[in-house]
């Protein structure tokens, strides 16, 4: 139910307060104002449906309030309250439009009454203008309407001969579009799938004419062998409705059983009362047979390059393996020269025992005890030639063992883990695989400082020793040093590797750690070990640094960080 609005305007308090709270109370919206000139302006926003105003208020009284007000448009009705009880007040204030007029004091229920019939005549006016307003317009809408019959009456005929001429020329325009169009054009009875048309074009595309067409459906043209594909395309097109249109390839068949591929864009109209569907398709079979053929020629060249990308991975691993063979034969090399020498000499004691037994036998066997002959003199040689000869095979057991526990140093075999390890002990390992390499031509000088253990995969940085020592060996032509140093820096540990050899030239810097490239003679490597040497580094964390000056020797620095790099898969 709508609240009505009440502004009440008096210069006393107390009559504002009064007047407003037995308003609200009966259900009124209520606002106050102390003089005429605030009322004007809370007037134009609260939009009252009555205003109770006193005579007799400063700067402007209530008779020049009501007549500031009737200058406005839609005045509300005014009820004057005032204590005055003079008649001329009265009729003053009815002449100048006042609703009604009240005199201090009163009864509220006067009041209620007063401000209800206020507002009841204002409701009964605004309805009345509101009448008048809508009876003006329909009689202005009404002589319009009679005006607007006249000329079409007089028009109607002239339209009818006009619009029955157009409609014979577009006809005939639309007759020509569609014949002539150079897409198929076919028009369909969307429940039963009846052609209901077809052009010059369809005609042509299928091989059946006009009449045969107009006697067949949809369905009958469409390849029995891709009715699913066929059935997806119309089921999009039901859900689509009247007014949204549905493209995509329709495979048809021809008169003569030939399979053609439409590109067909379908939409949906009501036409006299029932639902046509408008199809018009493109002859693409050409284009989506060499689409075909492309995708078919595409995937071959997936395949070949995966084969090719195969072959490249494994002619990488080979060549990685080759290196690995390489050093691998290199050490074999080593180890076997190593044990051989030891082996010789505990071969050679083995004879010298023999000969040593057949002695103490034929010694025996001639001077029996008790013969009187001098045996502790002899007895004490064949014992002295005894023990000098195990002590010769110890000796070359103890080097065997040495070998072999190198390596087992170097191999790692049973530390593929990260794992925190002492570097000093693989270098030394290192250092003699490769002592066959060294041997008699080369003084291999080490100053280890005094460095932590790090985070690594020790086989892998004993791969590196080994290249790095094999390389620094064979640059050195003839006699020369090998000068191994390790310091620990910045939270790093540093290994320089440091040869008296022929140099590198420094143009060749940016290519040295290159897979594949080289500058051994033919046979001495693949040119991976120093690439192999890099990635193992950075796999580390680390780097290696290089320095180099031909004909005085090239040193290679290693660097790693102690706690190495994050943690990661080894590397087969």
């Amino acid at each position: 139910m709508t609240q009505h609005r009440v502004l009440v305007v008096d210069d006393e308090e107390a009559a504002r307060y009064s007047i407003g709270k037995a308003l609200e109370a009966a259900g009124y919206a209520v606002e106050v104002a102390s003089t005429a000139g605030e009322a004007l302006k809370i007037q134009e926003s609260f939009n009252p449906d009555v205003i109770l105003t006193d005579i007799s208020m400063p700067e402007m009284n209530g008779i020049q309030f009501i007549q500031q007000l009737r200058a406005r448009p839609l005045p509300p009705p005014v009820i004057v309250v005032t204590a005055s009880h003079t008649y001329d007040i009265a009729v003053q204030s009815l002449r100048q439009g006042a609703a009604d007029y009240l005199t201090k004091p009163f009864d509220l229920e006067q009041l209620r009454n007063s401000v209800r019939r206020a507002i009841e005549r204002r409701q009964l006016k605004l309805e009345n203008l509101e009448y008048q307003r809508e009876l003006e317009e329909k009689n202005r809408r009404l002589q319009e309407a009679e005006e607007m019959l006249r000329k079409h009456a007089l028009e109607l005929e002239e339209r009818v001969q006009l619009g029955t001429q157009a409609l014979l020329e577009t006809e005939l325009r639309y007759r020509e579009l569609f014949n002539l169009a150079n897409d198929a054009i076919f028009t369909v009875d969307a429940a039963t799938g009846q052609i209901l048309e077809a052009n010059l074009q369809a005609e042509k595309l299928t091989g059946y004419s006009g009449e045969e067409l107009s006697n067949m459906k949809v369905q009958d043209l469409y390849s029995k062998q891709e009715l699913e594909r066929v059935a997806k395309f119309e089921s999009e097109l039901a859900k689509a409705g009247c007014g949204c249109g549905v493209t995509g390839d329709i495979p048809f068949r021809t008169r003569d059983g030939q399979r053609i591929v439409l590109n067909v864009s379908c939409s949906m109209i009501e036409m006299n009362a029932r639902q046509v569907i408008n199809l018009m398709g493109r002859d693409v079979t050409a284009i989506r047979e060499v689409e075909a053929e492309l995708a078919r020629y595409t995937q071959e060249l997936e395949q070949k390059f995966e084969e090719k990308k195969k072959q490249l991975l494994q002619s990488q691993s080979q060549l990685v393996q080759a290196e690995k063979m390489a050093a691998l034969g290199s050490l074999v090399a080593g180890v076997a020269h190593e044990i051989n020498n030891p082996l010789g000499s505990i071969n050679a004691n083995n004879d010298i025992l023999a000969l040593a037994f057949r002695k103490v036998q034929d010694f025996v066997r001639l001077h029996p005890p008790g013969d009187g002959t001098d045996a502790e003199q002899e007895l004490d040689e064949i014992r002295s030639i005894g023990k000098e000869a195990l002590q010769t095979n110890r000796m070359a057991c103890d080097r065997i063992l040495k070998i072999v526990r190198s390596l087992r140093n170097f191999a790692r075999l049973d530390e593929a883990e990260r794992k925190k390890a002492d570097i000093h002990e693989g270098i030394e390992s290192t250092i003699t695989l490769v002592a066959h390499e060294i041997k008699g031509r080369i003084r291999v000088t080490k100053e280890f400082g005094n460095v932590r253990e790090i985070e690594c995969y020790p086989n892998q940085l004993n791969q590196v020793f080994m290249n790095m020592l094999v390389n620094a060996s064979q640059a050195i032509e003839g006699e020369g040093e090998i000068r191994i140093r390790t310091w620990e820096q910045d939270n790093t540990v540093r290994v320089a590797i440091s040869d008296t050899g022929k140099g590198i030239p420094a143009e060749l810097y940016s290519k040295i750690f290159d897979p594949g490239f080289t500058t051994k003679k033919a046979g001495l490597g693949t040119g991976l070990g120093l690439s192999i040497c890099l990635r193992i580094v950075q796999d580390h964390g680390g780097r290696i640094e290089i320095e180099s000056q031909v004909g005085r020797g090239t040193t290679f620095t290693i660097i790693l960080p102690v706690e190495g790099a994050p943690e990661r898969k080894t590397n087969d």
